[in-house]
């Protein structure tokens, strides 16, 4: 995993470049913080990437 115990803050995330960014961040292994405009969209994200998390494990 390239980024274990790194930090990345996606600005966008609920969007499809954002989204796109936070997920690969965070199968690489990093902690990621998603930011936008529109919370539904933020939360489906963030589903997401906790049931990826949650099938590697």
């Amino acid at each position: 995993m390239l980024l274990e115990g790194k930090t990345a803050v996606v600005y966008g995330g609920g969007g499809a470049i954002g989204g796109a960014a936070a997920r690969t961040f965070a199968r690489e292994g990093a902690r990621v913080f998603i930011a936008g405009k529109t919370l539904c969209k933020l939360r489906e994200v963030a589903a997401d990437i906790e049931r990826r998390r949650c099938r590697h494990r």
